[in-house]
């Protein structure tokens, strides 16, 4: 469903539960979402909107997005936590050795 079919299905529930989000982007990241949205002629505000919609109803893209970034995540979490214990094992080989 598009946001102006959202808009004219329930204009009331847009407007009572509108909330302002801070995001942080890297420059030029933020640069080339600008230029890609407003080579389009939309807003990054009206972008975003639509993802958060999609995501909302279920939209498989969307959560597919959410997992790859979750799982990205744990991953990054686990090789950290591997790290951590490689560089305490050659630590402790060098104390005892």
């Amino acid at each position: 469903m598009s946001i102006e079919a959202r808009e004219t299905a329930a204009p009331e529930r847009l407007a009572i539960f509108k909330r302002n989000i801070v995001l942080t982007l890297l420059e030029d990241a933020a640069l080339a979402f600008r230029m890609v949205c407003f080579g389009r002629g939309i807003t990054t505000s009206e972008f975003l909107d639509e993802c958060v919609a999609r995501l909302i109803e279920g939209d498989q893209s969307m959560l597919r997005v959410c997992d790859d970034i979750a799982k990205g995540k744990r991953e990054d979490r686990v090789q950290k936590m591997l790290r951590k214990i490689d560089s305490r094992s050659i630590y402790d080989a060098i104390e005892g050795g």
